[in-house]
């Protein structure tokens, strides 16, 4: 795995938000091919498998800096359409990056062309399998510690908890966070 880490409070509007988003997944990929992986059998498999991780942090900070309240539906409500945008972004990217580079290999484009073309024909299962596949095997990493705000003048409490479920649409769940275990 490759893991990057996102400040949510440093990020821009939805249209600034989409521009640093699709930076950060492309910096990654190419990150993959460079990096010297300890051993052959890791190198190899951040190559068929190309396994991002972009772990989003600060989102509670995020909520405090746009005056939200943790027990508030629309507050929920929020973060969940907000969580969905950031991963679309990182899904869109990820296709147009697997049109111009290809899938990740792991994938086997070729075979699934090959079950396709029976009941598609060989011109449209390509185009299917070239318009549908990602780069990168999982994206967006979240955590519920992100969602406690870290910032002094925030108050931590049980309320946080109501905003856990908004985090379903990770790829990978991770319990990443500020000395999580003295939360």
């Amino acid at each position: 795995w490759l893991m990057l880490e996102i400040d949510a409070t440093k990020l821009g509007s939805p249209t600034q938000l989409r521009t640093q988003l699709s930076d950060c997944l492309r910096f990654a990929d190419n990150l993959i091919d460079e990096i010297a992986w300890p051993r052959p059998m890791l190198q190899l498999d951040a190559l068929l498998n190309r396994r991002v991780a972009i772990h989003i942090n600060r989102l509670g900070d995020l909520l405090c800096r746009h005056r939200m309240h943790p027990s508030s539906v629309d507050t929920f409500r929020w973060l969940k359409r907000w969580l969905r945008f950031v991963r679309r972004c990182f899904v869109h990217e990820s296709m147009l990056l697997a049109r111009r580079r290809g899938p990740f290999p792991e994938l086997g484009a070729d075979e699934l062309i090959a079950e396709l073309t029976p009941r598609y024909g060989i011109k449209d299962a390509r185009r299917l399998v070239q318009n549908r596949c990602l780069r990168h095997r999982h994206l967006l990493a979240l955590s519920p510690f992100a969602l406690f705000p870290n910032e002094p003048m925030a108050h931590a409490d049980e309320h946080w908890l109501n905003l856990i479920p908004a985090i379903d649409c990770a790829d990978a769940l991770t319990m990443y966070g500020s000395d999580p275990r003295t939360r």
